[in-house]
């Protein structure tokens, strides 16, 4: 009977509860005989590996009968709420899993572990329903089986440890379950195991770091889930802004659609209705003024079009957020920081969309909005003494101009009018300090021109625009307002200071002592400011303000202009505002933004650009130079050879130089121009922004095509693997670009990569003393070399590299690098076609080689020679002839190398001290210069 109710369980699950409550039955009058057959079922279904529809009904069955009965008291009638009340199908249904938990089997294993999941997930939340031995023999069992060697085993473990958790340990960070799941989230290789952990973990503070890491996981399967448990289980306030905006930046813009719509149901459902449908709520946890980029932008648009896609069907909060109107919280929302962006976006998407009335109703014309711009200024005035309200106000205009520059004006000249009259007295105000108002009222500007024919007519008038700012103003007027701003700050700086003490006296009366400190620290940072905030606003003479007023205008002006268009106007921009600002030596503010206007204003033309290209030169290769301004000089310069190449710059640059025309290095016949040079040992710099600046500039000039040069490929490969650049992430980040996109593209970039990669390898595995070569580490650069010579479709680009690791190997088969030489050769499976005479000679004399002992580099030879061997028998077999011959070459070229290379000794220990990448001299003069071999010959090819 019990055999025939299991079979009608594992056929249909919906009479499960029929069959359960005659189990039941027949195990209150034989229990032995029933435990005996629901064990026999339990070991059959856990033994099948796979998943099958009556095996999940049979697993289904055991789990309701598990918790259909409670053979003890009840909750109302336990003594306490820890007293046990029992459960013995249970009971004997875990212990048994228990047992078949360290089963040899892996499916068994996984399948007992997943049991006790099921189990533990049905069992009611209050009260002890098993016993303390059974918990803990469940505690250590599947703690051990996270360990287990099968991925699906340490997953079903993961999954059963749920239940295990003490809340209120876990919150201590004292529960061993919940670290041990943070373990796995954070360390297990399986995606399976480390989405198993994500969904089991309880969420603590520690934990939640672990569950926001995974959102920037490898596989997007745990991205996704990472994100599903951060909708269902975080909530938006237990996130800290800078967690909330890394995911909203990770998530919104990930490669795989899935991810990016968990994230957008995560702001759109959770976080939304965490706010109850208030988007200025939302924006203030994100705290737009400090983080305002496109992340926000996205993330309303986002919100935007969500509710408009599900239409009727959405949420009440989401269609909150989205028509929120500003008379919900007053007139004066809209001149908040996040009201300004929240109306911003709000324009930009009806813009988008084409929907015209409702982006009317929003703004109903130019002139209004330049009236609300107007406000806007005058509160920025009246707040002028507050620092953070100074800032907060620039940020509203800065957005209300962009609004501006949304709406479509061209026929509305009386608008235009209005609003260039409003943005050009903002534009001329002391209290204006942010670069980007203004870039955005130049930007404006040009919106309000009608197409590239009048962009001649914009230049013009932004040029009249900085020049009147030179004009000078009454010294006495200014003189009064710098004495009025000092005292306002000076009242506001006090009256702060007085609530400070009194707080501070109130916390210790209270014996707060933790607030007391946090107010001393903000009475510090007063007094500290004090000074600073009289002098920020207002402090400089009239003359130096109209000069970097000056200044800034222009750099915000070239940035706007859209077409390579020139006027005369602008020779009188350069003679009034860009070469004065140049010559100012005492202000290097000043005249790192003249360089970078100078940079800007030579992109109009190649005439200008070789015009003021040679004053770019100088400025670079000044040593008593600012580093900051060396390094702004560098931009432009490589900036200029993207845009119009490297050929018309070279001669000025040389003459600019003196026409000095030193020796190449590395002994080459032919010479390198004296400017490449220069520019090559900006890479070597002491300063790191001089250094980033050069390593980016070469970069970007491999990847476009402009100069691509095997030397210039060695450099940058040093410079992304030396450990003196480990810190520097954007010059690694963008190393890690240029490569993979130079090796994908079939002509000079690939070439240069494999003409680059044999000679800079040799060079690296016998360095000289002293060297910057011999802190490389050899194992992850052969790996990555030879990554990127898998792009190659030339079989004899990556025959030849094997054969020089073959040869490295036989030049010191004791070396120190033997075992990252010999797991190379394996990294590729050679085609019929390869070349291999030389290899297959350089395979035979390393295989005779007696001082070829090295236990685990033997069996990495031994994979490449059975390789070698499938490849000779397929078909590629050679003569005794041409093996001998070959094997003649090869140890002519050990042999040369041998003389040719000063070896150190096999055992020797090398100073761990890192050195920085001389690259320009390094590679080329210890790689090149003491090895005949590697000198490139006429057709592109290494001899």
């Amino acid at each position: 009977k019990l055999l025939a109710a299991f079979d009608a369980g594992q056929r249909s699950a919906q009479g499960h509860r029929q069959v359960a409550g005659q189990i039941g039955k027949m195990a209150e009058a034989s229990p032995e005989v029933t435990l005996a057959v629901v064990t026999e079922v339990i070991d059959r279904v856990i033994a099948v590996g796979k998943r099958e529809p009556a095996v999940e009904r049979l697993v289904a069955l055991v789990t309701l009968l598990c918790s259909r009965q409670a053979d003890g008291p009840g909750p109302e009638e336990a003594e306490s709420e820890e007293c046990y009340l029992g459960n013995t199908s249970a009971e004997a249904v875990l212990q048994h899993a228990i047992k078949r938990c360290e089963a040899a089997d892996r499916a068994v294993r996984a399948g007992a572990a997943q049991l006790i999941g099921n189990i533990l997930r049905v069992l009611p939340q209050d009260g002890a329903f098993l016993g303390e031995d059974t918990w803990d023999s469940l505690e250590m069992v599947l703690l051990d089986r996270l360990q287990d060697k099968a991925p699906a085993v340490r997953a079903k473990a993961a999954t059963a440890l749920e239940r295990l958790q003490d809340s209120s340990l876990c919150m201590e960070n004292k529960d061993g379950v919940c670290q041990a799941l943070c373990q796995l989230i954070q360390n297990d290789s399986s995606a399976e195991v480390r989405k198993a952990a994500l969904s089991a973990v309880f969420v603590t503070h520690d934990s939640l770091k672990q569950i926001v890491a995974r959102a920037r996981d490898a596989k997007e399967d745990v991205r996704t889930c990472a994100f599903q448990q951060l909708a269902e289980r975080v909530e938006l306030n237990h996130l800290t802004i800078s967690q909330r905006l890394q995911l909203l930046k990770d998530g919104l813009r990930d490669r795989h659609p899935a991810v990016r719509r968990e994230c957008s149901n995560m702001l759109c459902n959770s976080w939304v209705r965490f706010v109850k449908g208030n988007p200025l709520e939302l924006l203030r946890m994100l705290d737009v003024e400090e983080n305002c980029g496109d992340t926000i932008m996205l993330a309303l648009k986002i919100v935007f079009d969500t509710a408009q896609a599900r239409g009727k069907t959405a949420a009440p909060e989401l269609l909150a957020a989205s028509t929120f109107a500003f008379e919900n919280e007053g007139a004066s929302a809209a001149l908040t920081p996040e009201g300004a962006i929240y109306w911003l976006a709000r324009c930009e998407t009806l813009a988008a969309r084409g929907d015209d009335e409702q982006l009317e109703e929003l703004v109903q014309d130019v002139s209004s909005l330049a009236k609300v711009i107007e406000v806007a200024f005058g509160k920025l005035v009246e707040e002028s003494t507050d620092p953070v309200a100074l800032r907060q106000n620039q940020f509203v205009i800065e957005q209300l101009i962009k609004i501006a520059a949304v709406i479509d004006a061209r026929h509305d000249l009386v608008g235009q009018q209005n609003m260039s009259a409003v943005v050009l007295k903002v534009s001329t105000c002391e209290l204006v300090t942010e670069h980007s108002v203004l870039v955005a009222i130049f930007r404006l500007l040009r919106e309000f021109e009608d197409g590239d024919n009048d962009e001649k007519g914009f230049i013009r008038q932004g040029v009249e625009i900085i020049l009147d700012c030179l004009d000078p103003v009454d010294e006495n007027e200014w003189e009064q307002r710098r004495e009025e701003t000092r005292r306002a700050i000076e009242l506001r700086v006090k009256a702060e200071r007085a609530e400070l003490e009194a707080a501070l006296a109130q916390h210790a009366k209270d014996e707060e002592y933790h607030l007391a400190a946090e107010v001393k620290e903000r009475l510090v940072e007063l007094d500290g400011s004090t000074g600073g905030a009289a002098s920020s606003l207002l402090a400089s003479g009239s003359e130096t303000w109209r000069k970097e007023r000056a200044a800034a205008l222009t750099e915000a002006f070239l940035t706007s202009v859209r077409s390579s268009a020139t006027v005369p106007e602008l020779d009188s921009l350069l003679e009034q505002v860009i070469f004065p600002s140049l010559e100012q030596t005492e202000n290097q503010m000043l005249r790192r933004v003249a360089v970078r206007c100078l940079s800007l204003v030579s992109h109009l033309s190649l005439e200008m650009a070789a015009k003021h290209f040679p004053v770019l030169v100088v400025v670079m290769q000044t040593e008593d130079e600012d580093a900051s301004v060396r390094s702004d000089a560098l931009r432009g310069i490589f900036d200029l050879m993207m845009l119009w190449g490297t050929d018309p710059f070279v001669e000025v640059a040389d003459k600019a130089l003196g026409g000095q025309e030193p020796a190449s290095p590395g002994g080459e016949s032919e010479q390198q121009p004296s400017f490449m040079a220069e520019l090559l040992t900006q890479m070597d710099s002491d300063d790191a922004e001089v250094r980033l600046a050069a390593v980016e500039g070469f970069a970007k000039l491999a990847v476009v095509g402009r100069l691509v040069n095997p030397q210039i490929v060695q450099c940058l490969l040093l410079h992304y693997f030396h450990p003196s650049t480990e810190e520097d992430i954007r010059l690694r980040q963008c190393l890690a670009v240029c490569f993979p996109t130079l090796a994908q593209r079939a002509g000079s970039g690939r070439r240069a990569i494999e003409q680059a990669a044999s000679p800079l390898l040799l060079a690296i595995l016998n360095p000289p003393e002293d060297s910057a070569l011999g802190d490389v580490a050899v194992e992850p650069f052969v790996q990555y070399l030879l990554h990127l010579l898998a792009s190659s479709e030339a079989a004899t680009v990556q025959a030849e590299f094997l054969l020089t690791l073959l040869i490295s190997m036989l030049i010191q088969p004791e070396g120190d690098h033997i075992r990252a030489l010999a797991r190379g050769l394996n990294f590729f499976k050679l085609e019929a076609g390869t070349p291999i005479a030389q290899l297959a000679a350089a395979t035979d004399l390393l295989r005779a080689n007696s001082w070829f002992t090295d236990s685990v580099a033997r069996r990495q030879f031994d994979k490449w020679d059975a390789q070698l061997e499938t490849l000779r028998a397929d078909g590629a077999n050679l003569s005794e002839a041409e093996l001998k011959e070959a094997s003649e070459l090869v140890k002519e070229e050990v042999e040369t190398r041998r003389s040719s290379l000063e070896l150190p000794s096999p055992r020797r220990t090398r100073s761990t001290r890192a050195r920085k990448p001389r690259a320009a001299a390094a590679v080329l003069e210890d790689g090149d210069s003491k090895s005949d071999g590697d000198q490139e010959s006429s057709d592109g090819s290494y001899e």
